[in-house]
């Protein structure tokens, strides 16, 4: 059995309204979609000009998500700082993730900004153009049960956001938890921003405000 999310007491943050760029209509869960950090929930955000830059939307309508008392997130960031242990240890137990031994291979780009790739064998991490030094990292990977959940699909999400992915999971049965909240750096310049994804069966229950043009909600 999966822990109770209850049980996991995990930091949440809270927001008058969001804002989602584009139609909030509930759509399929995305099939053979991996690589999205977002997977199945939809996108929103409390910087949707920012967004709209980051992610090159375009123009098109803003929906505006609200709710009678404030939406709730788990913060993402903060919880896998937190309680990592305790959300592993539901992962497991639940058989929701595995471990495996990957290979990181390092890189710099045009900028010169540091990252890195995952790759299943050394073989392929050497054979990547522009890396240097491959080295073991242990890795965790979704079981069908997360995979399904997150994209549809059997196929094992990218490790990148396995975690995230099993936070959602963990906590989609919550009713006082509305989604996951990205919380990430305000740099647009750096093209950082918070995001978070809200649970396709919540949509229902938010009043919904389209407009042309959105602004900066408050926390």
């Amino acid at each position: 059995m999966v822990l109770c999310p209850c049980a996991l007491n995990l930091p949440t943050l809270e927001f008058e309204s969001v804002v989602h760029i584009g139609s909030s209509d509930i759509r399929p869960v995305p099939s053979r979609v991996t690589n999205s950090q977002e997977g199945c929930l939809l996108s929103v955000s409390v910087h949707p000009d920012v967004w709209r830059r980051i992610a090159r939307l375009g123009g098109g309508a803003w929906t505006k998500l609200s709710f009678p008392y404030p939406l709730r997130f788990v913060d993402l960031p903060e919880s896998l700082e937190t309680n990592r242990d305790e959300i592993l240890a539901a992962g497991f137990a639940g058989d929701l993730i595995t471990e495996a031994t990957f290979w990181k291979s390092f890189h710099t780009d045009e900028e010169g900004e540091e990252g890195h790739f995952l790759h299943a064998t050394k073989e392929e991490a050497d054979a990547e153009d522009g890396v240097r030094d491959p080295e073991r990292a242990q890795v965790f990977l979704s079981t069908e049960t997360l995979s399904c959940f997150w994209c549809g699909s059997p196929k094992k999400i990218s490790p990148f956001f396995t975690l995230s992915a099993l936070v959602a999971f963990l906590v989609k049965d919550d009713p006082a938890i509305h989604g996951v909240w990205w919380n990430d750096f305000f740099d647009p310049c750096s093209l950082s921003a918070p995001r978070g994804g809200i649970f396709q069966d919540r949509i229902p229950l938010l009043t919904q405000e389209i407009t042309d043009r959105g602004s900066k909600v408050r926390a």
